[in-house]
């Protein structure tokens, strides 16, 4: 069975629903009056974290279909790493990229002075710590980003600062 087109005047009116509801959402949400707004910032609270628990569920759900497939399961750790990567407001002098080098995930970041910051990590193939890992390599860019800004400072020997991995005891 084909999947039906909307036709162009179908598309124009959903489009016009659409900007409407945005409209009316903007106006209830940035009101002066606090109070007024309450509900409605809780409201929409709760659904943006239902679909990031959704979008988790799923991405979980993915992988642990492709466990086995190990080709497969690695593409799909790039894919998500990259997006999350991607989800970032990075300046157009940032350059980063993502990689399988044959051993495990390498993440590799090129920061405005031309400094190069890279990690990798080594699959599991255990869904929840990898995707773990993945969201540990975000904050981990995140840092790199805010402290290239200016918008983190350096560490301390008390902490603060970025987050860096602990160096491994010889």
């Amino acid at each position: 069975m084909k999947k039906q087109v909307p036709t162009k005047l179908q598309a124009e009116k959903q489009r016009k629903r659409l900007i409407h509801e945005e409209v009316e959402k903007l106006d209830v949400l940035g009101q002066e009056s606090e109070k007024k707004a309450k509900k409605w910032i809780i409201e929409e609270a709760k659904t943006s974290e239902q679909k990031e628990k959704e979008a988790g569920a799923a991405a979980m759900d993915i992988l642990w279909t492709h466990k086995r497939e190990r080709y497969t399961y690695r593409k799909l750790l790039l894919t998500k790493l990259y997006s999350l990567l991607t989800e970032m407001d990075w300046p157009s002098i940032y350059e980063y990229g993502v990689w399988f080098d044959g051993k495990g995930v390498m993440a590799s970041i090129k920061d405005k002075f031309g400094k190069i910051h890279k990690r990798a990590f080594i699959p599991s193939y255990d869904p929840k710590y990898d995707l773990n890992a993945c969201y540990r390599f975000s904050v981990w860019s995140e840092d790199i980003l805010d402290l290239s800004e200016g918008r983190l400072n350096v560490p301390t020997k008390n902490g603060g600062g970025i987050w860096l991995p602990s160096k491994p005891k010889t």
